[in-house]
């Protein structure tokens, strides 16, 4: 059996400098606050709604064979301040990724790309997910199209490039697999699923604006990626990347010679600048997945 993990939308990934079990952790912004307007950015632009949540077939929970579920039902389970780890049982390999298509933001304005650290402890303030990554490949998805960056924070060349849309994990080998949500100031559940077939898990673990959550197809063409700001929200000198920018605001994606890509997405992912950090804690006891 193979987990496919699909991220979507705004997903910030950051690597683990330390030595420790968790390899890598996805920072999902807490975009949800009931407002079509979730706030303002550092350049005073608004910040738009967003919605996290997990999604995956209701026939591969582990009792839908014994509750005879249709494999044309979907769970979407929000999250909202909580906690992913994945237990996963089978023949493992320690985490590798490949996320040279996404952007990054160390890149895009050189010197403010560290995360803010009270992300990445263990009751983090305006997160809607913290999702511990431990085993697999994690790799960007083929870009659709290039994308552009102004300098008006790097002041030096404007970034061009093709960018990825999503990230997908990939663990192998499993006879099966649970995802544990956490909330940070509460109890675990426990969502066991499995492939009797021996074929794929499809997971997606999604932050998508408010316009589209649920990803409806569309023909309209990509936009000006204005929600890429949700990203500057997580980052440890907010308040100085601010006073460095200039009247054009914050640096955001814009499309180049797109075509509508007919998959109701545009929110690009992005990196975060490697740092050490611990949440070995939070991963499933290494016995568990004997």
């Amino acid at each position: 059996m193979e987990l496919k993990i699909t991220f979507t939308g705004i997903c910030a990934f950051v690597a683990n400098t330390k030595a420790s079990r968790c390899k890598a952790v996805v920072l999902l912004p807490d975009g949800d606050s009931g407002e079509v307007k979730a706030g303002k950015a550092v350049d005073g632009k608004p910040l738009f709604r967003h919605r996290a949540y997990v999604k995956f077939k209701a026939n591969h929970l582990s009792e839908s064979e014994r509750l005879k579920i249709s494999d044309r039902l979907e769970v979407i389970r929000y999250l909202k301040a909580e906690r992913v780890t994945i237990r996963p049982v089978g023949s493992l390999v320690d985490l590798t990724s490949n996320l040279s298509t996404i952007a990054n933001l160390d890149k895009v304005v050189p010197g403010f790309g560290e995360v803010d650290r009270q992300f990445l402890g263990e009751k983090p303030l305006r997160l809607a997910a913290q999702v511990l990554l431990e085993h697999g490949y994690l790799v960007a998805s083929p870009p659709a199209f290039q994308w552009a960056f102004p300098n008006n924070v790097s002041r030096s060349d404007i970034i061009t490039g093709p960018l990825s849309h999503e990230v997908t994990l990939t663990i192998a080998g499993l006879t099966s697999v649970d995802l544990i949500v956490t909330p940070f100031d509460g109890a675990p559940e426990t969502l066991s699923l499995v492939r009797r077939d021996g074929g794929t898990v499809e997971v997606c673990i999604a932050n998508l604006c408010d316009e589209n959550p649920l990803r409806w197809p569309t023909v309209r063409e990509p936009l000006i990626d204005n929600d890429f700001r949700w990203y500057y929200e997580l980052v440890a000198r907010r308040d100085d990347l601010g006073r460095r920018l200039s009247s054009l605001g914050l640096p955001v994606p814009h499309p180049i010679d797109a075509k509508p890509n007919g998959q109701g997405m545009n929110c690009l992912g992005a990196t975060l600048k490697a740092t050490d950090f611990y949440l070995d804690n939070f991963l499933p006891p290494m016995e568990a997945m004997d």
